[in-house]
């Protein structure tokens, strides 16, 4: 039993969990640089040389390219001469990396091809000093990469495993259309414990999520296949006669992903998601388009919420979506949720908060991620 259980109900952590520096970097360490985390699509790489370099929690850099043989690779943001950051963060196209500093130069695939002054072999071998590798792998079109010193566990098996729905999607064929970072000054398991409930819906996103709000008997059924694991399903259920997650349970996009664009009906309420815990990145999508979440420590009271929206790689804006409506649920529901975790970081600053009991008819899902986090952490 650990020290968020009681008798008959559970709590969220103890006070100083959310406010503690010292913990913070803790957390960033254990957790954030030992995870699987997303960064980009394949789609935004499609010739060799495209690159992005992604800026990860803790103050981690990374750059994902097109290689010179094809692949897509993913080395660290440093310069092997002095530490310098070779790109500055955003996508880019090149045919080498030129160090800005002192002309270090590196090829696509990560090798040291000339350093001025000190030829190949004089004072040391080049193949000893290119650029070192972060982790990386690639599921359905997705990005993942991984600043640990070991080999995370292998990503895809789980997914697929957890979440077949995936494969009629072909989310290989998508493309990104909006990429948008929300700041909010709150700790981030706060938004790790708003993203696994919908117990607060029906007070916070009654006029913008298109969902049924009665809850417990929605949520009954699938409270004991709720596993603490590091990757878990996700799944937001919709109205009865609603077709996608939009503000008026309509297509938001006539232009349907996967087998459903070709002319397979999608389920009633269909829905396919994901979430590796406790280090956030949560995916949800309908059958006409998705989002990506992922959730970034700054500091012990700040957070940035990155928010990526994908469609099908041949839609067209303006002909088969408008963009407005595209973002429309998120663009809402987003600053709705800062608002209030934001008040409830404010709240937790005092001495009179304590712990209070959560329901696990609804808010199951909240439990197992704080268990793997305690798990993670240490603290049971």
């Amino acid at each position: 039993m650990s020290i968020i259980d009681k008798d008959k109900y559970f709590t969220n952590l103890p006070r100083d969990f959310y406010r503690c520096e010292e913990r913070y970097r803790r957390e960033i360490d254990v957790i954030y640089g030992r995870q699987w985390i997303y960064v980009a699509h394949i789609s935004e790489f499609p010739e060799k040389g495209d690159y992005r370099a992604c800026e990860l929690p803790g103050g981690e850099s990374v750059i994902v390219v097109r290689s010179a043989d094809g692949d897509i690779k993913a080395f660290f943001n440093v310069c092997r001469h002095r530490g310098f950051s070779l790109c500055e963060p955003g996508a880019g196209k090149a045919k080498l990396f030129v160090c800005p500093y002192h002309k270090w130069t590196y090829d696509l695939n990560g090798g040291l091809r000339g350093a001025p002054s000190m030829p190949n072999g004089k004072y040391f071998d080049y193949a000893d000093h290119g650029l070192k590798p972060v982790h990386i792998e690639i599921w359905r079109g997705f990005i993942f990469v991984s600043s640990a010193s070991e080999v995370p566990e292998e990503l895809g098996p789980r997914l697929d495993k957890i979440t077949p729905e995936f494969a009629q999607l072909e989310t290989e064929h998508l493309k990104v259309v909006h990429h948008k970072v929300y700041e909010i000054e709150t700790n981030w398991k706060f938004l790790l414990e708003n993203y696994l409930e919908c117990y607060h819906c029906s007070a916070v996103h009654a006029n913008s999520l298109c969902v049924p709000m009665d809850l417990p008997a929605i949520f009954s059924d699938v409270i004991d296949s709720i596993e603490v694991n590091e990757v878990a399903p996700m799944w937001i259920p919709l109205k009865s006669d609603s077709k996608s997650l939009s503000m008026d349970g309509e297509f938001v996009s006539s232009k349907l992903l996967g087998e459903f664009g070709r002319g397979v009906t999608p389920p009633g309420g269909f829905g396919a998601g994901f979430m590796i815990m406790p280090a956030v990145t949560g995916a949800l999508f309908q059958s006409d388009y998705g989002v990506v979440h992922r959730i970034d420590p700054v500091s012990p009271t700040r957070t940035l919420l990155h928010n990526w929206w994908f469609v099908h790689e041949d839609a067209v804006e303006g002909v088969d979506y408008d963009f407005d409506n595209l973002i429309a649920v998120w663009e809402k529901t987003n600053p709705e949720d800062a608002y209030i975790l934001e008040r409830q970081q404010r709240g937790v600053q005092s001495r009179g908060f304590t712990p209070g009991p959560h329901d696990m008819r609804v808010e199951a899902s909240m439990r197992a991620g704080l268990e793997l986090y305690l798990q993670m952490m240490g603290d049971e």
